[in-house]
């Protein structure tokens, strides 16, 4: 059915066409106003004349299969709003220029005391158009506003203004102070010289650290960031992916800054300084003073319950072996990434090899990987796991390719860490060869259940799609198992960075990047969640819909289409499904009789002395083979007109005839199914691409079992068959065979693959939803209990040292008031899907009392709510 892709901007639709025969699709750009209107076009019209003059035509079912009317109007309107837009904005060019001309020379009285007379001063940090005289200047950034550039107004130019600051802290006074000159970076990244007042009592970094300063050296510094800065770079380095010397590079153009001072600020930066600080924030941002750091997925399960974990590896955060070498461990330590020592032994005594995959053309699993690329690497990629949704769980670096080592350590660590409650599902690209793996040698992770992301599963054939992806697995919901795809597409951007890092500075950042992205993912938490439960309702009305109607149409029950699907179950396992067992003594006979008649007449016919005696030697083995099954069973040797020989080769021949059978069955079905499932997907998606490899790889191997069948010549019909006859399931070729018919005539394949894709979706659907709610609870419980730790903090900090609880008990405030607003927020999420059974207390009454015992409760009023809360949340806030 053809599909079409608007296209606004170029006012062109581009439509797609399946033929009929080859089942591809062809893509013809159409000019939008030749689509839907009547007449011929004018090409020579503008854009604002077209949107007038695109008259609908009446379409069909058989020509597109949405309602090209609607989407028409649609598109003239977003093309009437962006022109609107733009029309607007030119006619305001003129005024915005003029109002930023005139705003460019201040002509203003100072604005401290209002006198008109002498020079002037304007600084631009502190506002729009501020301008004073030199005396309320100096008076002006004499205690506050230290790292201000003001500028003097000298006829119409703007001058420098000397201005070199005391930075000193304002609640302490001591005999022992005395200065020293720092330069100091500003927010901006500007550079000031600055007069530091410290004293005996405490070290100069510390005191940098009181007026919002980070020193660049922890002994007698003689260079200091502002914080904002340090901030700045904090953010564009994890959010922009920028480095420190593209940061800095970006600061000295935004602020013109000149490039002794850009060079300056990043050789600064480079000496530990950076690393040092993203530490120190994380620890002072999480409280990890007095609190564990809790980087777990607040909805997966600690105790009961199943826990979903996805593993993948990345090859694109390599590091050069010339990076140079690590003189100290890194910062987080064991946090996210294990110790590499740990995974190196684990490594190399681990027995992978050898393992064969015969179901996709992943590299997961090899020994080696580019093996020419990686001469100079020191580190291939990184290997990790998270759970399903997105939170980093455990991570290690490679020194090989994707090994199968890698992925056992990887699930060893995570169980360590789980508790043996916890169910562990884990999907990975080449679940079906880990599972054959830990069945090899026996594990005990053979007991895991395991599965194939969804995506990833379209590389695999059919036995292992059915077998392993989620979408066939039960438990699993709607759970797609390709997070680590979307982890990688953040983490990857730092490959540019961290090639060139030492190993604990690219393990560090690594870390850095991952707690970020889970804290962000921490915040999204409440929404993710309603967005998979929207889903999967959606899902579950949608499916609904369509299998009643496949039922009505093709006058079927649910349960005959899952017994379609259960027929599809066991189809694939038809070829496994024969007779494995003994082979009788006297087929073998038959058998090894039939190789010896035909490697004599090889011989006879035989020119080569090399292949004759070859032969000859082949003769001489399968001879010496039927002496001693006719010594050992009393027998003379048969001949060709022997009735047991005759008797036994035509038993032989109609096994081997089943057989070929069988197989031509599970493949014709394998074919189907690929052939069927790559309908759903137009040329050029990623799906059909790897569908298209299955479909090619499934034609191969029918025709070389085409060609083994009909040189059998077998005396039982059909004695010979066709490719076009093995692809039809309903071919004489598998009358023997179970096919699912509708009285006389068969429901078409594509017919019955659609409804079990549906009754499958149908049923996750439901499980998902069943999923997201425990999950949603979960939520709920992981604020709470974060809430009374936090709560029961605020007491012990009451008995500790005055200084330091009194700063960590107004940090914890924060933090309280933070989890309680965002318990809020979530109960107001999930109040529709899940009950709610009782609201978080409000703090402030506790914070207040704990920091001034003498305010009591009643004197407080508790957090403001918004005039739009429903009856819910205020009842929430008058508990």
């Amino acid at each position: 059915m053809p599909k079409y892709r608007p296209n606004v901007f170029k006012h062109k639709v581009t439509v797609l066409s399946r033929s009929s025969k080859g089942g591809r699709f062809k893509r013809k750009d159409v000019p939008l106003k030749d689509l839907f209107s009547s007449g011929p076009s004018d090409t020579q019209q503008k854009p604002q004349e077209i949107q007038h003059e695109i008259s609908v035509a009446p379409c069909t079912s058989s020509t597109f299969s949405v309602n090209v009317e609607e989407e028409a109007v649609n598109t003239r309107k977003y093309a009437a709003k962006k022109i609107k837009q733009c029309n607007a904005w030119v006619g305001k060019r003129l005024l915005l220029e003029n109002a930023f001309f005139e705003s460019s020379a201040p002509h203003l009285p100072c604005c401290s005391c209002g006198t008109d007379e002498g020079d002037r001063v304007l600084c631009l940090d502190c506002g729009p158009q501020v301008v004073r005289c030199i005396d309320c200047t100096m008076s002006y950034h004499e205690d506050s506003n230290h790292l201000h550039k003001p500028q003097l107004i000298l006829d119409g130019i703007l001058q420098p203004f000397p201005l070199k600051p005391y930075l000193r802290r304002v609640d302490h006074d001591c005999d022992s102070r005395s200065r020293k000159t720092i330069q100091v970076f500003d927010e901006k990244g500007r550079l000031h010289n600055c007069w530091l007042v410290t004293c005996s009592c405490e070290e100069e970094c510390a005191s940098l650290v009181r007026l919002n300063l980070w020193p660049a050296s922890p002994d007698q510094p003689r260079v200091a960031f502002h914080m904002d800065l340090m901030n700045l770079l904090h953010f564009l380095l994890l959010e922009g992916h920028m480095s420190l010397k593209g940061a800095c590079q970006s600061l000295g153009c935004r602020n013109g800054l000149p490039l002794h001072e850009v060079n300056l600020l990043y050789h600064n930066l480079v000496s530990e300084c950076f690393e040092e600080y993203r530490y120190f924030r994380y620890r002072c941002h999480n409280l990890n003073a007095v609190l564990d750091e809790d980087i777990k997925c607040p909805a997966c399960p600690k105790e009961n319950g199943d826990l979903f974990v996805s593993l993948d590896a990345n090859f694109g955060l390599v590091r050069k072996r010339s990076s140079g070498v690590s003189y100290t461990d890194a910062k987080h330590k064991s946090l996210l990434f294990a110790p590499q020592e740990d995974v190196d032994h684990f490594v190399n005594v681990y027995d992978d090899h050898n393992i064969s995959n015969d179901c996709s053309n992943f590299q997961a699993g090899d020994v080696l990987r580019a093996k020419n690329k990686t001469k100079k690497l020191d580190t291939t990629g990184v290997f990790g796991a998270s759970c399903r949704h997105g939170f980093p769980l455990s991570f290690l670096n490679l020194r090989h390719g994707e090994r199968l080592a890698y992925a056992a350590f990887t699930i060893d660590c995570i169980l360590e860490k789980a508790q043996p409650s916890v169910k562990l599902h884990v999907i990975y690209d080449i679940a079906c060869t880990l599972t054959a793996h830990f069945k090899k040698k026996k594990d005990k992770k053979l007991e895991l259940d395991m599965a194939l992301p969804v995506f990833h599963a379209y590389g695999h054939k059919m036995a292992c799609q059915v077998a392993y992806s989620t979408r066939w697995r039960c438990g699993y919901g709607l759970t797609d198992g390709e997070v680590m795809e979307r982890l990688w597409s953040y983490l990857r951007r730092f490959s540019s960075i961290t090639k060139e890092m030492t190993p604990a500075h690219r393990e560090d950042l690594l870390t850095d990047a991952l707690l970020h992205y889970s804290r962000r993912k921490r915040a999204d938490i409440g929404s993710s969640l309603v967005l998979l439960m929207d889903r999967a309702v959606r899902v579950k009305e949608d499916s609904s819909k369509a299998l009643e109607e496949i039922c009505s149409d093709c006058a079927v029950s649910l349960k005959d289409i899952k017994d379609w699907r259960e027929a599809e179950k066991c189809q694939v396992d038809v070829s496994k499904s024969s007779t494995k067992g003994q082979v009788p003594w006297k087929e073998k006979y038959v058998q090894k009789l039939l190789h010896y008649e035909q490697r004599k007449e090889q011989l006879a016919l035989c020119d080569d002395d090399t292949r004759a005696g070859m032969l000859a030697g082949q003769c001489q083995e399968l001879d010496q083979d039927l002496k001693t099954l006719e010594q050992r069973h009393g027998i003379q040797r048969w001949c060709n007109d022997n009735p047991a020989f005759i008797t036994h080769l035509a038993v032989m021949k109609g096994k081997q005839q089943v057989a070929l059978i069988q197989k031509l069955w599970s493949h014709a079905v394998e074919y189907t199914f690929f052939l069927d499932m790559s309908k759903k997907y137009s040329e050029g998606q990623s799906v059909a691409t790897r569908l298209s490899k299955q479909i090619r790889k499934s034609s191969k191997a029918l025709r070389k079992l085409v060609s083994a069948y009909n040189s059998c010549d077998f005396t039982t019909p059909p004695s010979s068959t066709s490719h076009k006859d093995v692809i039809d399931l309903t071919s004489q070729l598998y009358t023997n065979l179970t096919v699912t018919k509708q009285g006389s005539t068969p429901i078409p394949s594509s017919t019955r693959r659609r409804a079990v894709d549906l009754i499958n979706l149908s049923d996750w659907a439901k499980e998902e939803t069943a999923l997201v709610e425990k999950e949603m609870a979960r939520v709920l419980q992981s604020v709470s209990d974060r809430h009374n730790q936090l709560v029961a903090l605020v007491k012990d900090l009451r008995s500790a040292e005055a200084d330091r609880a009194e700063g960590l008990l107004f940090l914890v405030g924060n933090a309280i008031q933070e989890q309680e607003q965002l318990h809020l927020n979530l109960e107001k999420c999930f109040s529709k899907y899940i009950p709610i059974s009782s609201c978080t207390p409000f703090f402030r009454s506790t914070i207040l009392s704990a920091i001034s015992p003498e305010l009591s409760p009643s004197d407080e009023t508790p957090l403001s709510s918004d005039s739009s809360s429903d009856e819910s949340e205020d009842e929430a806030v008058s508990d």
